[in-house]
């Protein structure tokens, strides 16, 4: 079993496409982040081609789908610079609705339906104030107990229990 709780390759996309760049499904009370619920972070890499992405018509959900009613679809105004983060928290009045389970997971839709982006399934912690984050380095996501909603990611390992790391 990996020590530091890496998950499996997500499917290969572009490295400057958007993509979910870190999820608290424990919430980061310390943080202060979201009053302590979940929330997903999107990022639009420095080296995308676009100033702008037009997120209008964009999906957010877990693994209950798209069309479950508590997925949530960006707003015809919603856009994210290159360069840029949004965090949406769960609850919020930009927010999604769906809770963030131990093993959900939390994939980005564009407007046609298409997968831009998606965690897979999240190995069960949650646990508050530790985050999963994408890992430049590896291409994968990482467990870290350095929640940093709405900044880069900051990459320390959070060792999972055994009986986590052993499902």
């Amino acid at each position: 079993p990996n020590a530091f709780a890496e998950s499996p390759a997500p499917p290969a996309f572009p490295s400057n496409a958007l993509r979910i760049d870190e999820v608290s499904d424990g919430g980061t009370p310390s943080e202060g982040t979201c009053g302590g619920k979940d929330w997903v972070e999107l990022y639009l890499p420095v080296d995308n081609p676009n100033a702008f992405l037009d997120l209008s018509g964009y999906v957010l959900h877990d693994d209950k789908g798209p069309n479950h009613n508590a997925a949530f679809t960006f707003p015809s105004d919603a856009m994210i610079p290159r360069g840029g983060r949004v965090v949406l928290c769960k609850g919020g009045r930009d927010g999604f609705r769906f809770g963030i389970g131990k093993t959900d997971e939390v994939t980005l839709l564009d407007a046609d339906g298409n997968t831009v982006s998606t965690t897979e399934s999240l190995p069960g912690l949650g646990k508050k104030d530790v985050t999963y984050m994408y890992d430049e380095a590896t291409s994968t996501y990482v467990y870290t107990s350095s929640p940093t909603p709405g900044a880069p990611n900051v990459l320390t390992p959070y060792d999972l229990p055994k009986e986590t790391r052993e499902r």
